[in-house]
């Protein structure tokens, strides 16, 4: 009898475990669906990278030096705009606003300085458009906190005329080496007189002539870059029977050593019926951390065939962070250089 009625007991519990087991899979798949259909919305609310990103700098100097007047200016606010079209295509622009303010009678000017696309390839990258022309150090990579001094030194201010940009053409390539290369086609320089008032801007640039140029560089050894460049113009002042072709060779080595970095660099331009200018930098700095360093700097330059232009700077720098910069320095001239002896302050940001 007891076997009997444990027997039915066993045959009545299984459709109730049955049930059990089908009710827990019906809320498992409702609340596999309530899952999926919170991720379906989290997804449809997130917002995707941007293929836009914003950047700029900007620098203020305070000049105080004998022989010439003391000023504050905010010399450059400027803006860097890029966007992304696809892995291969890429849109780049930098828009600056130089001495604060531009207008009719103000000392200011807007400008571009850079609009350019770049087309990246399996073997290199071609830019098309305005662009700086790989020439020296600071044409290329001129954000304040990137150097030391509160000015630009003299040398790639007027024989290399930075910032330096032209309309064209450039093909940039590298080796797993350490070898890079760029090589330009590119509008020409304009000017009866000095290099630096020679730079057309891209802004309705006479190109009645072209130019070309070329670098070659090599970071193949830690701490070290070597780096050679040739500008070839077919006619300085794009006339005929006027100063005719002008070669520019520049060259230079950085050499960084523990917390000592040694810099040099020489540039000289060949004017066919013209006056050839030339300078040089030497600069030695050390930073013994990432907050501050100090320098000292030699820059000789001839850009009217009268002699040699010398001029010294000492200072230091001083990084809050690696993107802020505030600066110090001492300058000292011969006659040539107008003898504006005296100090400079500057600060600057980069984002």
């Amino acid at each position: 009898m007891e076997k009997m009625i444990k027997t039915a007991l066993l045959f009545m519990t299984l459709p109730i475990g049955a049930s059990i087991a089908m009710a827990n899979e019906s809320k498992i798949a409702e609340l596999e669906s309530q899952l999926n259909a919170l991720a379906d919305y989290v997804e449809s609310q997130s917002v995707a990278p941007s293929k836009t990103s914003l950047g700029g700098y900007g620098e203020m100097h305070y000049n105080n030096r004998q022989n010439g007047s003391n000023e504050l200016d905010f010399h450059r606010f400027v803006l860097f705009v890029e966007h992304t079209f696809s892995d291969r295509i890429k849109f780049y622009s930098e828009l600056e606003l130089e001495h604060a303010i531009a207008g009719s009678g103000q000392v200011g000017a807007i400008e571009l300085e850079q609009a350019f696309l770049q087309l990246d390839q399996n073997f290199g990258s071609i830019k098309v458009g305005m662009f700086l022309m790989p020439v020296g150090i600071v044409n290329e990579t001129h954000e304040p906190s990137t150097f030391y001094g509160t000015e630009r030194n003299p040398i790639e201010k007027y024989i290399i005329p930075t910032t330096w940009r032209e309309g064209g053409v450039m093909y940039s390539a590298n080796s797993l080496h350490g070898l890079s290369w760029d090589v330009a086609v590119h509008s020409g320089l304009n000017t009866t007189t000095s290099v630096r008032a020679g730079r057309q801007g891209v802004a309705n640039a006479v190109a009645d002539t072209v130019a070309y140029t070329g670098r070659l560089q090599y970071t193949g050894l830690a701490g070290l870059t070597v780096s050679a460049s040739i500008n070839q113009q077919e006619d300085m002042d794009q006339q005929t029977g006027g100063l005719g072709a002008a070669t520019l060779v520049e060259g230079h080595v950085i050499y960084q050593l523990a917390d000592i970095k040694l810099t040099a660099l020489f540039s000289n331009w060949r004017i066919e019926n013209g006056v050839d200018t030339q300078g040089s930098v030497l600069e030695a700095s050390y930073r013994p951390s990432s907050s501050w360093g100090v320098f000292v700097r030699q820059n000789i330059w001839d850009d009217t065939g009268a002699g040699d232009k010398v001029q010294y700077d000492v200072g230091a720098n001083y990084w809050p962070h690696e993107d802020v910069v505030f600066k110090f320095d001492v300058q000292q001239q011969n006659t040539l250089a107008g003898n504006q002896d005296g100090f400079n302050m500057g600060l600057g940001y980069q984002f």
